[in-house]
């Protein structure tokens, strides 16, 4: 349930940023053209329910992203994994500003601001923040397109719609970027008249009242976003090291991993650098991670409801479970690999998979 909530928040996170860079994209038109598109793009995000939304999902995925960081027993993990969750950690702390600035602010002072006077202070008044902007919603879009590859890559549409989607992964924010540099352009162009610029200040700069409770809102999230974020680590880091007991982790192939406990199998082959299968990223929902038990079952811990609807629409023999899902208990395991470590998204659902799975039964 956790898994799927976090997914579930995450596509609505994405579905509201391909809004508004989709929305950037028309400053290649004109300034006006852009002003006018954002009714189209982002009336439902601009509605009382649409931010409630909004909130909710960025701070439950927030929460479940800071839980996942917890239970975590080894920070060692694949590139891919470790930059996505930099990124992640990143996300918050760069935009909760811009947030406050466009989201809270105008709540509070009931006045939305055009990308006229956003533009103006982006190009005109602190350039600074401007490529500070361009450079967070880069990093949001790749940490959201990661997420969202890593989720459809395992999914049985994705060979016909794999196509499609890459070149959109460059072209949506490539066009965003234009459209605001053309935008901005225009903007530059109309503040040599100061009576713009005084137009865009009165809309930029709130009340006495509406400033000091950003400011306040500003530094108070910070502040609580670092905190737990440091003790999250540190609680981490407690659990991790709590138990001292070993396991001995045997392959059928003859290798062998002696380590402490607390570690998913999965864990254990990526820390020693054995190839393992594994294209959802260890979330249990593609199954590729999957082994057979040929010792030590005893040490296993019941398999959660998430890997038996994997393990079950994989047709897997009962000796099988999920490395990413299985952390064993001290002892001594074998253990055998079912599928290559070399498997693409486009073989997941073809009859080499299962076919590969078969022979390693016989």
């Amino acid at each position: 349930m956790t898994k799927k909530l976090r997914l579930i928040t995450g596509i609505i996170l994405f579905s509201f940023l391909v809004c508004h860079l989709m929305n950037l994209s028309f400053g290649l038109v004109s300034l006006s053209a852009l002003d006018n598109s954002r009714e189209w793009f982002l009336f439902f995000w601009a509605t009382t329910a649409g931010i409630a939304l909004l909130l909710a999902s960025m701070m439950t995925h927030l929460t479940l992203g800071l839980v996942a960081l917890y239970q975590r027993n080894t920070l060692r993990m694949t590139i891919s994994s470790l930059i996505q969750l930099v990124l992640g950690l990143l996300i918050f702390p760069l935009l909760f500003g811009h947030l406050m600035a466009t989201v809270i602010g105008p709540m509070i002072g009931g006045e939305r601001q055009s990308y006229f006077s956003i533009l103006t202070l982006f190009w005109v008044l602190e350039p600074i923040t401007g490529l500070k902007q361009v450079v967070v919603t880069m990093i949001v879009w790749i940490h959201g397109c990661m997420g969202m590859v890593i989720w459809m890559r395992i999914q049985s549409w994705w060979p016909r719609v794999a196509g499609f989607v890459y070149p959109l992964v460059v072209g949506i924010p490539l066009l965003a970027l234009l459209g605001m540099v053309e935008a901005g352009k225009e903007v530059i162009e109309l503040n040599q008249d100061p009576d713009y610029t005084e137009l865009a200040l009165d809309t930029l700069i709130p009340s006495d009242r509406v400033y000091d409770n950003i400011i306040a809102m500003l530094n108070i999230g910070l502040a609580l976003y670092f905190v737990i974020l440091a003790s999250v680590l540190v609680a981490r880091y407690i659990r991790v090291r709590k138990d001292n007991s070993m396991l001995s982790v045997t392959f059928t192939d003859g290798t062998r991993f002696d380590v402490a406990t607390g570690l998913t199998l999965l864990e254990i082959s990526r820390m020693n650098n054995k190839p393992h299968a594994s294209l959802c990223g260890g979330k249990a929902r593609c199954g590729t991670c999957r082994v057979r038990i040929h010792a030590g079952s005893e040490l296993l811990p019941e398999a959660s409801s998430s890997e038996r609807k994997t393990l079950q629409r994989v047709n897997a023999e009962p000796d099988t479970r999920l490395a990413c899902q299985v952390i064993p208990r001290s002892g001594a395991i074998t253990i055998e690999t079912l599928i290559p470590s070399y498997i693409e998204p486009r073989d997941l659902h073809s009859t080499r998979v299962a076919d590969t799975a078969m022979g390693s039964a016989k």
